[in-house]
């Protein structure tokens, strides 16, 4: 009887114990789909901003490019200087948009990356042209 009631105990424990996991477990596959919602909504958002600044800045870069084509015959000293500095802070701008969606893409693991073999005497040639 003695025995009985040990294995009634034991069984007792054992089940909370598993109950106990299972609760974790549930709460680890919760935790993880918010996570990749989370992801998900970051990556909506980042797209969605590039893209409401990239748009506005395609008008800049078009009417840019035109003011410096009549500068280049009209505008001398540093007032093309100064254009010159506006072209180069809006390219940097451009740049930095266009490199928000692939961060984002790295950050959030979207984009699986292929590992490959390379041969750095290559990409010195490649480089060096």
């Amino acid at each position: 009887m003695f025995v009985l009631g040990a294995v009634g105990i034991g069984m007792a424990l054992l089940i909370r114990r598993l109950a106990d996991q299972y609760d974790v477990a549930m709460a680890i596959q919760r935790d993880s789909a918010r996570i990749d919602e989370l992801k998900r909504l970051r990556s909506d958002f980042i797209t969605s901003v590039s893209h409401d600044l990239k748009t506005p800045l395609t008008s800049v870069v078009a009417c840019l490019g035109m003011l410096q084509t009549y500068a280049s015959e009209h505008v001398q000293g540093e007032k093309r200087a100064l254009l010159a500095n506006v072209k180069r802070n809006v390219d940097r701008l451009e740049a930095f948009i266009d490199d928000l969606t692939p961060a984002s893409q790295l950050t959030s693991a979207t984009v699986v990356l292929e590992r490959e073999a390379l041969d750095v005497r290559d990409a010195k040639q490649m480089w060096s042209k």
